[in-house]
């Protein structure tokens, strides 16, 4: 039982010591550096744009992917400096898309007989 108990302790111990030999090796890890408010990430972004140095534009990422109201402010700099209107001007106000190929509930879309919710 006492062998048990002093090699438990001799593992701990030599995990310490390999925690604190690789941290002293290898470092901590760096913060990062705190991140630009969204203000200043939109107008740095436009410089950059208005530059031409498309490779010092920075997005914050969020949750699901980049800051929309970055990328909003990012699409309409680049569009302004290449002469891109947006796509949603090109509609009229009462546009209507029709889809022509419309399916009923049901059928298959791959050619199989089989029902599309089994």
């Amino acid at each position: 039982m006492l062998s048990w108990i002093i090699l438990i302790i001799a593992t701990a111990v030599f995990c310490v010591l390999g925690f604190l030999l690789f941290a002293q090796l290898f470092g901590r890890g760096e913060q990062l550096p705190p991140i630009m408010e969204t203000e200043d990430v939109k107008s740095a972004n436009r410089l950059a744009v208005e530059e031409g140095n498309i490779g010092d534009v920075h997005l914050e990422v969020v949750h699901r992917g980049y800051r929309m109201d970055q990328v909003d402010d990012l699409l309409t700099a680049l569009g302004e400096k290449y002469g891109f209107a947006p796509a949603i001007s090109q509609l009229t106000e009462n546009s209507v898309v029709l889809d022509t190929n419309v399916l009923t509930e049901g059928e298959a879309t791959d050619g199989s007989n089989e029902a599309a919710h089994r």
